[in-house]
């Protein structure tokens, strides 16, 4: 799934399609359209948000904190331009073309496990098709956050 001949043509890419990461130091909309929507689910099913048990960490800030260095230990050119408590965005420079991609972390608490429920959101700024790299910077992060975290 996801590989670059069978990518469909789009270029933003969510965890949570109905409720996705918000950029604030980008100019993406805050809201995916129906058709992208239904494009994520169809070619990109297994990215879905990340539920970490309120055991595995002592807050969202070190959720937030884990995601970064996640982030930036998988992908060389990820820099943070913002973070929060309870949000991060970074830049990410492709190696080829050097295209700029931006990233939206966010992390809520579940009101009624308590657990914490991680979303990313990885969008390009320039072309309509990424040929799958924001969905594969999104499986990496998270595979490299379970990792960290044990999960």
């Amino acid at each position: 799934m996801g590989n670059a001949a069978s990518s469909p043509v789009i270029n933003d890419i969510s965890t949570n399609v109905d409720n996705p990461p918000k950029f604030t130091k980008s100019t993406h909309p805050d809201h995916l359209s129906d058709a992208l929507k239904e494009a994520i689910r169809k070619h990109y099913s297994d990215l879905q948000s990340l539920v970490i048990p309120l055991s595995k960490v002592e807050s969202s800030q070190a959720i937030i904190d884990a995601t970064k260095q996640a982030a930036t230990g998988t992908h060389p050119r990820i820099q943070v331009v913002f973070s929060t408590d309870a949000t991060a965005e970074l830049l990410d420079v492709t190696a080829l073309c050097r295209f700029k991609d931006d990233v939206s972390i966010r992390v809520e608490k579940d009101t009624s496990s308590g657990d914490y429920i991680l979303d990313i959101r990885s969008a390009s700024r320039v072309g309509k098709g990424d040929l799958g790299t924001n969905a594969n910077r999104i499986r990496s992060i998270i595979s490299a956050l379970k990792s960290q975290l044990q999960l």
